[in-house]
C-alpha cells in the first residue's frame, strides 16, 4: 500500500484521473488538529452496573510498520494488480517481505520467510506464507541492484530484478494513496518522506516475464520508497482472563486461515491510567485507558517498532471511549486523530459507540483523506462468561 508525487504531471491529467496517485500533505492542520481533540478527558456518560470482565477490552485494532526499503512494481499480468517487495529490520537482522495484490479486490498477500508467521503480527488480517525469499543483493551505497526469488500463494516462480538510486529524494508531500489496496480489511494512512524511480526492473512470473505497466501511457510503475504505513484494522479476537497477574488477558486471534493465534497481553497501572500491551521483538502493541472513578476508557493507542526511535502509529481518542465493559444509555460521539512517524494528522473520523442489548457496538467513520472515508467499520463486543469475543468488521460506506 502506498503511493508517489509526480510534480511534472499537468493539470489536465490530473484531472483526468491521476489524482490518486498524488501523495498530498496531512488530512488537517494544527488548528484543526487542536479542534479534532478538544474534547472532555472523560467520556461523561452514566454507567449501569460494574464491569462485566475483569480485564480491559479491546474495542479498536491499531497496526502499523515501517519498512526502510520498499520497492514497487506494477506489472501488466492479469491476476495481479501490484508487486511490493519491503525490508524491515528486526533484531535478528533485516528481512525482506514479498506482498502481491491480486487485481480482484486488490487484497494484498504475504510471503517472508519468518519463523511462526501466522503468530508475527497477528493483528494484520492478511494471507501469509512461511516461504523462503532469495535475495541476491549487489547494491551499494549509492545504487540498489537487487535480485529476488520466491513463489507466490498460487505456487507461481517469481523472479524480479531492481536497478536505481535508493530512496533519498526528500517528499515535500508525504501523505500517501493507498490505491484501494486491502480495502476490505484495513484503514490506512501512509508515510513516504523519501522516494526514487528505478532505472530497470523486470518481473518474471510462471516462466513468462512481464511488462512493467505505465501510468497513463507516461510513466512506469516501478519506484523505491522508504514509508511508514499504520491505521486499524478488521479482525476477531476472543479476550480471556490470565491466572498471572502481570497478563492482563489472552487474545486469541482468528488468522486467515480459521485457525486462532494466541497472544498475552501485559498490564501496567499507573496513578490516572492503565496500560495494557502485547510486546514482540520486533513491534509493540499499546493502548492507554484513562481512570474515570472505577471506569477505564480508552485514550490513545500506539505501535512501537524495533530500531524506530518514534511510534510508527499513534492514534488519540477525544474525548475518551467510554468502557465497554459496562452497560450506558445512549450514544457516545468521539473523534479521533492518526499520526504516521512524525507526521500529524495524516487521517482522522469519528466514533460512536453504544450498547445494542447486551452486546457494546462502536462504529469507526473515517472523514479525511478521502482514500480512508471508504473504510468504516463496526465492532461488536459480546460477552459470555468471563470471556469477551471481540468482532470488527467493514461496513459501508454511510
Amino acid at each position: 500500500m502506498n503511493w508517489i508525487h509526480f510534480p511534472l504531471i499537468s493539470p489536465l491529467l490530473t484531472a483526468t484521473g491521476i489524482k490518486p496517485y498524488i501523495a498530498t500533505g496531512p488530512a488537517g492542520n494544527a488548528r484543526l488538529r487542536a479542534s479534532l481533540l478538544s474534547g472532555t478527558p472523560t467520556s461523561d456518560v452514566a454507567y449501569q452496573g460494574p464491569p462485566l470482565v475483569d480485564f480491559p477490552v479491546i474495542p479498536l485494532q491499531i497496526w502499523g510498520v515501517q519498512y526502510d526499503l520498499d520497492l514497487v512494481i506494477v506489472s501488466d499480468h492479469p491476476r495481479y494488480n501490484m508487486h511490493e517487495y519491503a525490508r524491515i529490520q528486526t533484531p535478528e537482522g533485516a528481512v525482506w517481505l514479498a506482498k502481491d495484490a491480486l487485481e480482484d479486490g486488490l487484497q494484498q498477500s504475504l510471503i517472508a520467510d519468518l519463523d511462526d508467521i501466522k503468530r508475527w503480527m497477528p493483528e494484520l488480517p492478511i494471507q501469509r506464507q512461511q516461504s523462503a525469499v532469495q535475495v541476491t543483493d549487489r547494491s551499494t551505497s549509492d545504487w540498489l541492484d537487487l535480485d529476488f526469488a520466491y513463489t507466490n500463494l498460487e505456487g507461481e516462480a517469481v523472479e524480479v530484478h531492481y536497478e536505481g538510486k535508493p530512496p533519498r529524494t526528500y517528499q515535500r508531500w508525504r501523505s500517501g494513496n493507498t490505491m484501494g489496496h486491502s480495502a476490505n480489511t484495513v484503514m490506512a494512512a501512509l508515510d513516504i518522506p523519501y522516494k526514487s524511480f528505478a532505472r530497470k526492473a523486470t518481473i518474471r512470473i510462471d516462466g513468462k516475464e512481464r511488462s512493467v505497466d505505465k501510468l497513463l501511457g507516461l510513466v512506469k510503475l516501478q519506484v523505491v520508497l522508504a514509508q511508514t504505513q499504520g491505521g486499524l484494522a478488521t479482525s476477531q479476537i476472543r479476550l480471556t482472563p490470565s491466572a498471572s497477574e502481570e497478563i492482563a488477558f489472552i487474545a486469541d486471534y482468528r488468522d486467515q486461515d480459521g485457525g486462532w493465534q494466541t497472544t498475552e497481553w501485559t498490564f501496567t497501572p499507573r496513578e490516572n491510567t492503565v496500560e495494557i500491551s502485547l510486546n514482540h521483538p520486533f513491534r509493540s502493541l499499546f493502548y492507554t485507558f484513562q481512570r474515570s472513578g472505577d471506569a477505564l476508557e480508552l485514550s490513545s493507542m500506539h505501535v512501537c517498532q524495533f530500531d524506530v526511535d518514534l511510534p510508527v502509529s499513534r492514534i488519540t481518542l477525544s474525548p475518551p471511549l467510554p468502557d465497554l465493559r459496562r452497560k450506558f444509555t445512549g450514544r457516545h460521539r468521539s473523534r479521533y486523530v492518526l499520526d504516521i512517524n512524525d507526521q500529524q494528522t495524516q487521517a482522522y473520523g469519528r466514533l460512536e459507540a453504544w450498547w445494542d442489548g447486551d452486546n457494546a457496538c462502536v462504529e469507526m467513520v473515517p472523514e479525511a483523506p478521502d482514500w480512508t472515508a471508504d473504510r468504516p467499520m463496526r465492532t461488536t463486543l459480546r460477552y459470555d462468561g468471563d470471556t469477551c469475543s471481540v468482532g470488527i468488521v467493514r461496513i459501508p460506506r454511510p
